[in-house]
């Protein structure tokens, strides 16, 4: 039996690790959560902040080698962050590293329909603060503080300037597992995070949680319970493939 499994945990855009900082709280002692920071913010704020896609991949896979991953991992992100486990996933392939289990994207659709969405991060202050007030999860007394405006809006801007302008090139599909989690809204963001079934070549499922873009954060406990119960399917068929040798 497997006595431990990591689960590396990627922010969404404007986002830090402390979104995941109560989860190794509400997980079973074999589950190991590991947020991972980003340059520019949370514990990693004096560090510049990334240019692209690319800096931000080759941050992250230093960050995970050097955790000398030797047992089974999955990959979690929220939005912006489902894109940087989908992207590290080649990142580690191309290096003969070990592969994730499974990546576990939340609430971004896929590459080739991202691309076609609204761009926001060239909008006026105001502007682009009412598009992220549409997202959630923000409250109104900090986007009326001016000392966090002050603080956030960069981050904010190059994350979403990262995001928008991120074009992701065709591969061959992924070979791992691959789960999507989303909000429930209608019948075309259904449809439109179902196409996530055309990166990968193994099982592909989907689960919707009612709530809004931040329902990771807004139903907590529900969403880590049905993780749990995610990874720990996928680890008891590791189990067994390898108790059969």
């Amino acid at each position: 039996m497997l006595e431990k499994v990591n689960l590396f945990c990627f922010p969404h855009a404007g986002g830090s690790s402390t979104i995941y900082s109560k989860w190794n709280s509400k997980t079973p002692a074999w589950l190991e959560v590991i947020p991972i920071e980003l340059p520019g913010r949370g514990s990693r704020y004096s560090i510049e902040l990334c240019s692209s896609m690319n800096e931000i991949i080759n941050d992250v896979y230093n960050q995970i080698v050097s955790k000398n991953v030797n047992t089974p991992y999955f990959l979690f992100g929220h939005s912006m962050g489902g894109i940087i486990a989908y992207e590290l996933y080649y990142k580690m392939l191309h290096s003969e590293s070990p592969l994730p289990e499974c990546i576990i994207i939340s609430s971004i659709s896929p590459p080739h329909i991202l691309k076609t969405e609204k761009k926001i991060h060239q909008l006026s202050k105001r502007l682009f603060l009412e598009e992220i007030q549409q997202y959630g999860g923000t409250p109104m007394e900090l986007l009326n503080d001016g000392d966090w405006l002050e603080f956030i809006m960069p981050i904010l801007r190059s994350d979403f300037r990262i995001i928008e302008n991120y074009e992701g090139i065709l591969r061959r599909k992924m070979n791992c597992d691959l789960h999507v989690i989303y909000e429930m809204q209608d019948e075309l963001r259904e449809k439109q995070m179902k196409e996530w079934k055309q990166y990968s070549n193994k099982y592909c499922t989907f689960k919707a949680f009612y709530g809004g873009h931040f329902f990771i954060k807004d139903s907590e406990d529900i969403v880590v319970d049905h993780l749990t119960q995610t990874v720990n399917k996928i680890k008891k068929q590791y189990e067994i493939q390898g108790a059969q040798g």
